[in-house]
């Protein structure tokens, strides 16, 4: 073969295994699946047939078509009387992961759709504050093998914007201890090495926290990645919430900045679909009645490709 021949063979050759490359690539994103994360704090959500209950069987209803019209693959919820309940609103085509009572008779949990596989749950006790709010812990796993960890919290009210820890108030003291809870399930997280989300009502301004670089609950997550950044003598990116930098729209006339959350971690980052992160509200302008048929906290979306 003349050299000229060779040369020709070689880039054949080359060109063939970046075409291969390019091909295994596009495979894996084309097994990839986008999912739809719902947050929702449901507002005292009991079943009508209790006497403690806030909404009528009609009310249900209303709730149960703005449940279908998001299509959400996975819904967290906070305030919730129960499975049944929540059955009522988002169907049958759900799994349901609910955590114990708190004082008050309400829950958060999961409702996740019944095509994806959950391999682990857990009620993660720790969080316990003194109404007895508690954690649920979810672990997915995609047909692909690629897992993602999700907890779903509702922490205490009453100490939105105080740098944390903090004795100012009840709320700032369960919240400040909640905290604590909070970041050993990060630290462990992060040793884990899986893709994790924390997601509910984090009943403080994180987008504040995290523009403005304010002492609170995200700088008290964060300091295991700190800490790994001070070992190895360089910052360390850790958990964000996907707020950023937007202002509620919907009903803002309640608070400044979110209370809802999700928070993630680097490598989950990594999975959310760039601009996703959206409110599923019920329009701007709020009313006594839209409140009680829907909830006082407006739902929160993003994608996730898993």
């Amino acid at each position: 073969m003349t050299k000229k021949g060779k040369q020709g063979a070689r880039y054949k050759v080359v060109i063939k295994t970046c075409v291969m490359t390019l091909a295994l690539a596009l495979s894996g994103i084309s097994h990839s699946k986008a999912l739809l994360l719902v947050n929702w704090n449901m507002n005292n959500l009991t079943h009508p047939s209790t006497e403690s209950s806030s909404r009528t069987a009609q009310e249900i209803k209303i709730l149960a078509a703005a449940s279908k019209k998001m299509g959400a693959h996975i819904i967290a919820m906070q305030e919730v009387g129960g499975a049944r309940t929540a059955l009522d609103v988002f169907g049958p085509n759900y799994q349901y992961y609910m955590s114990s009572k708190d004082e008050r008779g309400l829950r958060v949990g999961f409702a996740v759709s019944d095509s994806l596989d959950v391999t682990k749950s857990y009620i993660y006790t720790p969080l316990a504050d003194d109404g007895g709010r508690l954690g649920v812990d979810i672990t997915i796993s995609s047909a692909r093998g690629a897992e993602i960890r999700i907890l779903n919290v509702h922490l205490a009210e009453g100490c939105e914007q105080e740098q944390l820890p903090s004795t100012r108030s009840s709320g700032c003291e369960s919240i400040s201890q909640q905290a604590v809870a909070l970041a050993k399930w990060v630290s462990y997280r992060k040793q884990e090495g899986v893709p994790f989300m924390i997601m509910g009502t984090l009943s403080r301004y994180i987008g504040e926290e995290q523009i403005d670089r304010k002492p609170g609950l995200l700088s008290e997550l964060n300091k295991s990645y700190e800490k790994f950044g001070d070992e190895l003598n360089k910052p360390v990116d850790g958990l964000k919430t996907l707020s950023g930098d937007k202002r509620p729209g919907c009903w803002d006339y309640r608070r400044p900045d979110f209370v809802d959350h999700f928070l993630v971690d680097p490598r989950m980052r990594k999975m959310v679909v760039e601009s996703s992160f959206r409110e599923a509200g019920f329009g701007s302008k709020w009313s006594r009645a839209k409140e009680r048929k829907f909830s006082d906290h407006c739902p929160i979306k993003v994608m996730v490709r898993i």
